[in-house]
């Protein structure tokens, strides 16, 4: 049985084999641990790499970063366990699909608000706004945080129920509903913090937070940002890079 498995989302075969084999050069990172058609114990990472298809249940994981314990019969073993392992991150993991789409003009126009409320000094943020009917979760409206909470930009965020009030009738009003939140971090961190991951913007499995690095002051591709997706129980999907291209669409 498989306890657990995580693969970065686009690694190669061969990212896959180089990493069981020289987990020094593994490029995106894959990790696994489980008792999987050959190979026993242990965990394959790359530092500092970012990984994302948490198997339900599992309730998180912790790598650690060596290939020593693994046990590996053959290179045909290696293969069908990259195989496999991508089988399954398709059928249960989170898919690729677009997660949040918005138009270019409406993206440039949000993070210039955000860099400008936030003063280049501390974070901003703002709710995203679709058309409940558009599968595509095109953004329509933003809803700035402290336009909702006038008193919530205190360096961090401290958001309050007043202000989920005002949220909650702007839907109302439009007919619109929220699909994703987005804030500012410092420097070029596009990670979620701890307090981030524990109290979720809005509590929906399918909820999805962007972070915006350097508070929002530069020019953001998709690619800057992080897009965090809210799995309930399971925790959070994040995705970096190439990935965050992918499920954010911006034009």
């Amino acid at each position: 049985m498989i306890r657990l498995a995580i693969v970065a989302e686009g690694a190669t075969e061969g990212e896959f084999v180089r990493g069981l084999l020289m987990p020094h050069l593994l490029g995106r990172g894959v990790i696994a641990t489980a008792p999987l058609l050959g190979i026993h114990g242990g965990s394959v990472t790359r530092s500092g790499g970012r990984s994302t298809g948490i198997m339900p249940g599992t309730g998180g994981a912790t790598s650690h970063g060596c290939c020593g314990s693994c046990t590996i019969r053959s290179m045909n073993q290696i293969t069908k366990a990259y195989r496999a392992l991508r089988r399954l991150v398709r059928l249960r993991g989170p898919d690729r699909r677009v997660r949040v789409a918005i138009a270019r003009d409406l993206w440039e126009d949000m993070c210039a608000e955000l860099g400008r409320r936030g003063g280049g000094r501390r974070e901003a943020g703002a709710f995203l706004l679709a058309d409940p009917q558009d599968g595509r979760r095109r953004v329509r409206r933003i809803a700035y945080y402290d336009d909702l909470d006038p008193g919530c930009l205190t360096g961090n965020i401290h958001f309050r129920g007043a202000g989920y009030g005002k949220l909650w009738d702007l839907c109302d009003e439009t007919g619109l509903r929220v699909v994703a939140d987005v804030h500012t971090h410092p420097a070029g961190g596009a990670a979620q913090s701890v307090t981030d991951r524990a109290n979720p913007m809005i509590a929906r499995p399918g909820h999805v937070a962007l972070i915006l690095p350097h508070y929002a002051t530069r020019r953001i591709a998709a690619r800057d940002v992080g897009v965090h997706e809210y799995l309930g129980e399971s925790g959070w999907a994040s995705r970096f890079g190439a990935g965050a291209a992918r499920a954010l669409r911006i034009g």
